[in-house]
Order: C-alpha cells, then structure tokens, then sequence
C-alpha cells in the first residue's frame, strides 16, 4: 500500500552530491579520525563506498515502520 510506504524516486546527481555532502558533514563531526583518514587518501572524501549504500537505500520503496 502506497500510503504507508516511503518512496524516493532515483536521485539525481544533485540529490546525491547532496547526501555525500552531509555524509561527509557527519563524519567530521562524529568520527573526525576516519574523516582526516579520508582527507589523506587521494579521493578519499568522495565516499565512493557509500555512493553504493545510498543507491541501495534510496531507490526503493520501504515500508514506513522499517525506515523509522
């Protein structure tokens, strides 16, 4: 039933700049090592790790209570 679901439709690459932006936000505020960690590789702060974790959770639908 859609009315109890949260659907996000296929982000744009704006949408995800947007959500590595403030992935790369929390880092540095919560785990300011791995973030400087990141900083000394050469592309470490694209997060090339999570681009796949955010394909994964954001182009699909879940039901309400599981993303709450």
């Amino acid at each position: 039933n859609m009315n109890r679901t949260i659907f996000i439709s296929t982000p744009t690459d704006d949408v995800m700049e947007k959500q590595l932006r403030y992935l790369r936000e929390l880092l540095l505020l919560m785990l300011p090592s791995f973030y400087e960690h990141c900083i000394k590789l050469s592309d470490g702060l694209d997060l090339l790790f999570a681009h796949r974790w955010i394909l994964l959770c954001f182009k699909r639908e879940f039901p309400e209570r599981a993303v709450l």
